[in-house]
């Protein structure tokens, strides 16, 4: 059976895939048969003398340094910084340094001694509970499996709070810090952390060496610390060479540990490629390097065909994915331009479009529409990137100038964006090729935010492998805006929290006319009810009214209408207050700002539900839900007013 099921493998992804997933999996584990007793012996590191004497060069920390200014120093030079910028990252930096962190929803957290192994969030939630929330620290990495919490009322540990504090994000903003001040306790706390850490997580055992795109990550954060801090005389030339050894460990390991699963490659492996790309920069003068940086170059540029669609989309599904890896292509482009690698026109134009779909996403107060999956993550502090950074680079991209309505057909997301206005509407668009693990069940739901202020939200994500309870809860039909058919997932849940077993299909959005923002949907992921789901968003600018019209319609005319429920909600921003009346809801907003909402069949009532703006956090809030039997081709209109005359008078 397992023979018949290798066949029916090999005949779905063909002999050319087949063979890179045989050889990939054949490089790890050759590494694994080299490093595995070095490493339970905490001998599998390399040394400097190893390092020297296996690249067959005699280089100096000077070439060290020369070859760290060339991988990063790209990246402050285009940075623009106000005085403003400098002193939050002085004051950052100063919380750091005093060992205060606030990670994946913890809150701010001082240390005494900070345990590299620990999900610190989980035990400062529980101090009266003895709860296990400390991961393996001298486990072999790929021996170390992550459990998925199965108790509904209880969360359990989660491997990426030590993981988010291991990325290093905050050592680059330390070493900004010291460029700006000069100060040496910056300097003393950089190589005082990074023995700890080096000390606590030898090569290949713990938690810290489980995921490669992590290990990619912080090898990028070194890589920048390292260039800040070059002109400190505090630092002798035993920790730069320990710190090398490390970076040196970092890019073996990356270049026998791909993250590619069946071919459906994601950002993990884009995650990979840049951290790799940066350490083949970083030891240039090693054998075989630049072979390898060629090689990291035309692979970066397949996935840029592979993983982001024409339309400058990310194939997960996901709007903060998409943000990540627009992050991850910006990285590769100015460090394509600093090694004097030109980037073709083509994809230089598709990095404009993922910067595009940014701003389409983003409110007229710089809020981000959540649409599928959000872990917070990012390749550099926040503080010290912005995605605008490559309009300082490049002649060539220009902020774009939008018009009122963009359709998004291949992400599946339609968009009506004026000065006062930004609407979404997802639809149902999927593809076979497509990694799954980032969608939620939302097709047809739609977020709305009024003069910059958000009403109408996507709520988030929370949480991944701590709580499937919680894990599907977000990313449930019943955490969207949008309508169904009572208690049933249009694409049903099983243990695998990491995947969605979504039927191919694609939907036709359109809007009418240039005249009137109109934006439409339909989908037919119910069709084993026989039935499919179609929603219509209009917009009218002149009067402020926002007119949503539902109905369901039978796949097969002929058919009797079954004795089904349709729900209908919608998730409202913390800052909303609601207030139910008579025959409508008044929602107000932003002190004195108030909406309207009513519809002549149905009746909604307010109830509790959940926001999570950032990963590992959540926040109370309402939202509105209504109930009808399902009448095929009936229609249902939901109005939101701004104009309170023209609401009083339409309900005369």
């Amino acid at each position: 059976m397992k023979f018949i099921a290798l066949i029916k493998k090999i005949y779905k992804i063909g002999l050319i895939g087949s063979s890179k997933i045989a050889k990939e999996r054949i490089r790890k584990k050759y590494f694994h048969t080299c490093f595995y007793k070095r490493a339970l012996t905490q001998k599998a590191g390399h040394t400097w003398g190893d390092i020297i004497k296996k690249n067959n060069t005699n280089l100096s920390l000077t070439a060290f340094f020369e070859n760290a200014k060339n991988t990063c120093h790209v990246f402050n030079i285009t940075q623009k910084f106000t005085h403003e910028k400098f002193l939050e990252i002085i004051e950052q930096a100063d919380k750091y340094i005093e060992n205060k962190f606030n990670l994946l929803g913890s809150g701010e957290v001082k240390f005494k001694n900070i345990d590299w192994h620990l999900d610190f969030r989980l035990k400062n939630k529980n101090k009266n509970t003895i709860l296990d929330s400390s991961f393996y620290k001298n486990k072999f990495y790929s021996e170390i499996k992550i459990e998925v919490g199965k108790n509904d009322n209880k969360e359990a540990k989660d491997i990426k709070v030590p993981w988010e504090l291991s990325r290093f994000y905050h050592l680059p903003l330390i070493g900004k810090a010291y460029e700006q001040t000069l100060d040496e306790k910056y300097t003393c706390y950089f190589v005082e952390h990074i023995t700890d850490w080096l000390e606590h997580n030898p090569f290949l055992l713990g938690t810290n060496w489980v995921c490669p795109m992590e290990v990619s990550i912080r090898a990028i954060n070194l890589a920048h610390a390292f260039y800040f801090f070059i002109p400190s005389k505090k630092i002798d030339s035993h920790f730069w060479q320990k710190l090398i050894c490390s970076l040196y460990d970092h890019f073996i390991f990356i270049e026998h540990n791909w993250e590619i699963s069946n071919l459906k490659t994601s950002n993990h492996y884009l995650s990979n490629l840049l951290g790799y790309f940066y350490l083949c920069i970083f030891f240039k003068n090693f054998k075989k390097s630049s072979t390898k940086l060629d090689w990291c170059y035309n692979e970066m540029l397949k996935e840029l065909d592979k993983q982001v669609f024409d339309e400058g989309t990310s194939y997960e599904g996901s709007s903060a994915y998409h943000k990540f890896i627009t992050e991850i292509f910006i990285h590769f482009y100015l460090l394509c331009e600093n090694i004097d690698f030109k980037l073709p026109q083509k994809y230089i134009d598709k990095i404009y479009k993922m910067i595009t779909f940014i701003d389409w996403c983003t409110n007229q107060n710089n809020n981000f529409v959540l649409i599928g999956d959000n872990d917070s993550g990012s390749i550099l502090h926040p503080l010290l990137f912005s995605r605008n950074i490559i309009f300082n680079t490049s002649p060539n991209i220009q902020k774009p100038q939008n018009p009122n309505t963009k359709i998004f057909e291949k992400f599946g997301l339609s968009i009506i964006k004026t000065q006062k206005y930004h609407i979404t509407l997802r639809h149902h668009a999927y593809q076979n090729n497509q990694p799954s693990g980032h969608f939620h069940n939302d097709a047809g739901s739609l977020t709305l935010s009024i003069d910059g202020s958000p009403i109408l939200i996507d709520p988030g994500s929370y949480l991944y492998t701590p709580s499937e309870y919680w894990r599907n809860q977000f990313r449930s039909v019943h955490s969207h805006n949008t309508f169904f058919i009572k208690d049933t997932e249009p694409v049903p849940f099983d243990d695998k929290i990491f995947e969605l077993n979504i039927p191919e299909s694609t939907s036709f959005p359109h809007h009418l006319n240039k005249n009137k923002n109109q934006i439409k949907t339909s989908h037919n992921l119910y069709n084993n009810f026989g039935l499919i789901a179609k929603r219509s968003v209009s917009l009218d600018n002149l009067e402020n009214i926002i007119t949503i019209e539902d109905n369901w319609s039978k796949i097969n005319p002929q058919e009797k209408n079954l004795e089904l429920t349709s729900q209908w909600q919608f998730i409202l921003a913390p800052q909303v207050i609601s207030i139910k009346k008579d025959n409508y809801i008044e929602l107000n907003y932003n002190k004195n700002y108030k909406i309207y909402m009513a519809s002549e069949h149905l009746d909604f009532k307010i109830i509790n539900g959940w926001e999570s703006l950032q990963y590992g956090e959540k926040i109370k809030t309402k939202k509105l839900v209504a109930y009808s039997k399902i009448f095929s081709h009936k229609k249902f209109i939901i109005f939101f007013y701004l104009n309170e005359k023209f609401f009083a008078f339409s309900h005369l």
